[in-house]
């Protein structure tokens, strides 16, 4: 009787641990975009005037666990601007981005792409392009 009640509770610890340890397969998503101060859509751009700073607000979510962020300027070979940690299943993080005189033009434009990642390694990413006055 003894053997049969812990073969019971092992077959039942057994089952709980398979069924808690679903595979993560769902990307995080990049939920909101702000820049300076109003909400924008991935992809789109906006005006900004040369030796201006832009601040920049994004919110992602994720179904188990988000890890990471980065901040990229895709205009130049994907240079890194900013990287850090993030947790729970949601966050957000900011970054300002100097339109600096010495570095940018008017007329020209710069892609930043800010991407998220979850502990699985499954990623989401975001652009938004800087059209300079």
């Amino acid at each position: 009787m003894k053997t049969i009640k812990s073969l019971l509770i092992l077959s039942t610890l057994v089952i709980l641990s398979l069924t808690s340890c679903k595979k993560d397969t769902e990307a995080p998503v990049i939920s909101k975009i702000t820049v300076d101060g109003t909400e924008v859509t991935n992809g789109s751009e906006g005006e900004h005037m040369l030796g201006s700073t832009i601040a920049f607000k994004i919110d992602a979510t994720d179904d188990k666990e988000l890890t990471l962020y980065q901040v990229n300027n895709a205009s130049n070979s994907s240079a890194l601007l900013d990287e850090g940690t993030l947790t729970g299943t949601s966050g957000n993080f900011t970054y300002n981005f100097p339109v600096d005189t010495a570095t940018y033009v008017a007329g020209g434009s710069i892609v930043i792409s800010f991407l998220v990642q979850d502990g699985n390694g499954l990623s989401a990413d975001a652009d938004y392009t800087i059209r300079i006055q």
